[in-house]
């Protein structure tokens, strides 16, 4: 009998123990994410968790790539994407609640600072036939369908034939199988450009990094060349955790995480622009 109490006791002591660890597992919000939002969101999540006490786990990945498995039944509770589409999408099938807008972005040209080129001498570069210019995926990655219309708007822009510009574009990032790979540890998109894989790269404007690159420049496009890119993102229907999800989605309209955004090179957008961008 004395043992049999000796192990009950030892049995409600873990249950005790474990009681905490469930709850604590309750209040942890999943969030997927676009990988260009890196940076920018680990500091708002740190924000988030300091005011809160909610921790969260972010998986970064390329949108389409995120979007697919979602479609696919992985459960999250939030899908950040860096664009319109894959919100909407899951939207219709019935995956996810109405999406919204949370940020702005837009693309530059990322070029070595040893290149020496300058917003004046950019579209002469880009333009000659041997200029290798890097992309990430389209169709896996939004940054990957953005760069591809900036040079196709070129090649319209310039009057030159279709595919002249886009033949030179190089898919290296974003879920690409094909291109070469980086060391471990080593920025891709820096590796390939000082390696002389690219000359240039078409990247976000906003940064993973609160400080700008030494290394590297980023270039404004000419505005008759660029497109404005909005982030959409999602409340999925099957969130375990929706109230904790819905504070975030408050969090990220903010005027802190706003300012956030600011400090890696996104573009504010106003809480109410929403059903504008999304109608």
């Amino acid at each position: 009998m004395r043992y049999f109490s000796k192990f009950s006791s030892i049995v409600c002591l873990l249950a005790l123990l474990v009681q905490p660890a469930a709850a604590q597992e309750a209040r942890f919000l999943n969030i997927f994410a676009a990988g260009s939002l890196r940076g920018a969101l680990d500091d708002i999540a740190t924000e988030f968790t300091r005011q809160t006490t909610i921790k969260t786990h972010i998986t970064y990945g390329p949108a389409g790539q995120l979007s697919r498995s979602l479609a696919a039944g992985q459960q999250t509770d939030i899908f950040l994407s860096a664009n319109e589409l894959y919100p909407l999408q899951l939207e219709k099938a019935g995956l996810a609640d109405k999406p919204f807008a949370f940020i702005g972005n837009s693309i530059c040209v990322l070029a070595p600072q040893s290149l020496g080129l300058t917003e004046e001498t950019l579209l002469p570069f880009l333009l000659k036939p041997t200029t290798i210019i890097g992309i990430s995926t389209p169709g896996i990655d939004p940054g990957g369908d953005y760069g591809w219309q900036v040079l196709s708007n070129l090649e319209h822009i310039q009057k030159l034939a279709a595919g002249s510009v886009l033949y030179r574009a190089r898919a290296l990032v974003g879920g690409t199988i094909l291109a070469p790979t980086a060391p471990k540890g080593v920025n891709p998109i820096s590796y390939f450009l000082q390696s002389g894989i690219a000359n240039v790269f078409l990247a976000y404007c906003s940064r993973h990094e609160r400080e700008v690159s030494k290394e590297s420049v980023r270039l404004a496009i000419p505005p008759t060349l660029n497109i404005t890119v909005y982030y959409g993102g999602v409340l999925m229907t099957q969130a375990t955790h929706k109230q904790d999800a819905r504070r975030f989605i408050e969090m990220i309209y903010s005027e802190k995480a706003q300012s956030i955004f600011r400090i890696y090179g996104f573009s504010p957008v106003q809480k109410n622009s929403s059903l504008k961008v999304f109608q």
